[in-house]
């Protein structure tokens, strides 16, 4: 994953969210994971923006 890639939030993580849409803004890498901030579309879920792990995300439109 990388900035300007759109994802949703993992439905195995996050059943009842899976189909905000957002796009990652900024990528916090370490050794062991990343970190993703993510600027939701869709603030339905009570937040503009937000940071998650990796597996906790999944993309929907990879940017060039």
């Amino acid at each position: 994953m990388k900035v300007g890639d759109l994802v949703h939030l993992n439905p195995i993580h996050f059943h009842e969210f899976d189909e905000c849409v957002g796009i990652i803004i900024e990528v916090d890498k370490t050794i062991n994971s990343g970190l993703y901030r993510v600027a939701w579309i869709d603030d339905s879920h009570g937040q503009e923006f937000g940071w998650f792990n990796e597996d906790e995300l999944e993309v929907v439109i990879e940017s060039r």
